[in-house]
């Protein structure tokens, strides 16, 4: 691969989504929303101090599992999949490897997700540090790369279904229904399994729902985190009990966050290069 062709490629898409109506509207609902979380969440206790900041934390990430996947699903789909008959087999036409230019659309879409969340959290983040003090900075400087990752994923996801589609109008909505799944549904599964089992074998599928679901994973990690001080549901307890909260869990957690990121992206890089056009 040549990486002078990827970089090239991204930077191209990321000019071209930047200017799209897309970057713009979640860049600026992530700054409002999540300016008016920070400035709540110091107000709430009515007093500065590290609690504040956890809240506020805790806040954005309600936040970020709703809005960073489908803001990767939504760029994935329009960017991915052509928006035409014929739309793509003039990209492809280019003397360019088709895993250079799905790789070089994908890290444009992740730097523009990089931007769009940055805004939001850097405003945060300012707020935080001058009402609670900058002493969790690099906790949350961790949560805003979880949140980075989360993107990731589902960038990977999104590359997935529209190389297996080809239809824009088919990628974004399956794409809308992946995320229902991921972030709504699954939830619901999950609370249907706490109160319909219990003991061992609640723990232990509550254990497995978890390595089943990007957002959970992500949701757990910033429980890591913050120190483990606020519990963000029952996948997150049956994790924390399973390996004691210890650095293992951090590297078991580490590792599923891998496998979904690299998987999506590694299966859509095989159909796309030999996928018949």
């Amino acid at each position: 691969m040549n990486i002078r062709i990827i970089h090239s490629i991204a930077m191209q898409e990321l000019l071209t989504v930047v200017r799209s109506r897309w970057v713009m509207i979640f860049s600026t609902v992530f700054a409002i929303i999540a300016l008016t979380i920070s400035f709540a969440g110091t107000r709430v206790s009515g007093y500065v101090g590290f609690q504040d900041f956890i809240r506020t934390t805790a806040s954005l990430l309600n936040l970020n599992l709703y809005l960073v996947p489908l803001l990767a699903l939504m760029l994935g789909g329009m960017s991915f999949a052509p928006a035409e008959p014929g739309g793509l087999e003039i990209q492809i036409a280019q003397p360019v490897l088709r895993s250079e230019n799905l790789l070089g659309k994908y890290l444009g879409l992740f730097l523009a997700i990089v931007v769009s969340t940055g805004i939001g959290f850097g405003v945060a983040g300012m707020v935080i540090g001058w009402r609670s003090g900058t002493s969790e900075l690099m906790s949350y400087i961790a949560f805003v790369l979880l949140s980075l990752v989360l993107g990731l994923i589902f960038l990977g996801i999104s590359a997935l279904i529209s190389v297996v589609t080809m239809k824009r109008s088919q990628a974004l909505s399956i794409g809308l229904f992946i995320w229902f799944i991921f972030v709504i549904l699954y939830d619901l599964l999950v609370m249907w399994v706490a109160s319909n089992f219990e003991g061992d074998v609640l723990r232990n599928l509550l254990f497995g729902m978890l390595f089943g679901n990007p957002v959970d994973l992500v949701r757990v990690g910033t429980l890591f985190v913050l120190g483990g001080k606020i519990v963000f549901g029952p996948t997150a307890g049956a994790l924390l009990r399973f390996v004691g909260g210890t650095s293992s869990g951090l590297l078991i957690l580490l590792a599923a966050l891998f496998a979904w990121g690299g998987i999506p992206l590694a299966a859509a890089i095989k159909v796309f290069s030999t996928k018949d056009l």
